[in-house]
């Protein structure tokens, strides 16, 4: 008998169908669908998840700490800069919403990885834009990826943790922000005052590019639902897998 069929015969196969048998001979699947004990998969996407969360409030808080620069720098006054970062954040609401329903169709690691790949590539252009319309431009591409990667990131913790455990982890990742935003306050001191505001966001890209090594240790999970155990974590999943047997 396969470790997958163990598996099954151990949980029941009632609510079991031949895509979730063909995750389980997968390792790093059946350690994010434990339910009863954490995992290295786990800690793996919880640190993922809060590395992600750190950088990124590290990366609002350089923006918003070189704002008087970026102004000087482009000859702009308040008004037009408010109306660029406005603009910058009606895209990212595009992202809440596109991304995770790319995740739901494609697979939350390659989406996660595509996300983080995006972002870590759109960072350093916005220390290159010549105007100030470019970085509007730029900088509303790596909004939309923000946002796509906290809610993605958010959902896989979500979906692998024991329920026992999920809020407490998510809370601990999501205050990686206020860890992020005050160590961008050293950059800043230490960086920007040496090399300017280009000095301050080419570094968080480059340090954002780390987490592209994260991905690789996350499992790949196709479908919402199937991996939070045996019983599934949409009753309607479970309903469909029934009448199909």
């Amino acid at each position: 008998m396969s470790i997958a069929e163990t598996t099954i015969a151990s949980a029941g196969d009632s609510l079991v169908g031949p895509l979730e048998a063909r995750h389980l001979e997968s390792r790093i699947y059946r350690n994010a669908a434990n339910s009863t004990r954490l995992t290295s998969t786990h800690w793996h996407i919880a640190w993922a998840n809060g590395l992600g969360w750190g950088f990124d409030g590290m990366d609002g808080a350089i923006l918003a700490l070189v704002a008087p620069l970026l102004m000087k720098e482009f000859a702009i006054d308040l008004g037009v800069y408010r109306s660029g970062v406005q603009i910058a954040l009606f895209v990212s609401i595009v992202g809440l919403y596109l991304w995770p329903w790319l995740a739901d169709k494609f697979g939350r690691r390659n989406i996660l990885a595509l996300n983080i790949a995006v972002f870590s590539l759109a960072m350093p252009l916005v220390a290159l834009s010549p105007g100030w319309g470019s970085f509007v431009l730029i900088y509303s591409i790596v909004r939309f990826a923000l946002n796509g990667e906290w809610a993605v990131g958010s959902m896989l913790v979500a979906e692998t943790w024991p329920a026992r455990l999920r809020g407490l982890v998510l809370s601990v990742d999501r205050s990686a922000w206020g860890v992020g935003a005050a160590l961008a306050g050293g950059l800043v001191t230490f960086v920007v005052t040496e090399w300017g505001w280009l000095g301050g966001l080419s570094p968080s890209g480059g340090d954002r590019s780390a987490g592209g090594l994260c991905p690789a240790v996350v499992p790949r999970i196709t479908l919402l639902g199937a991996h939070a155990g045996p019983q599934g974590a949409h009753p309607r999943a479970a309903e469909r897998r029934l009448r199909a047997r």
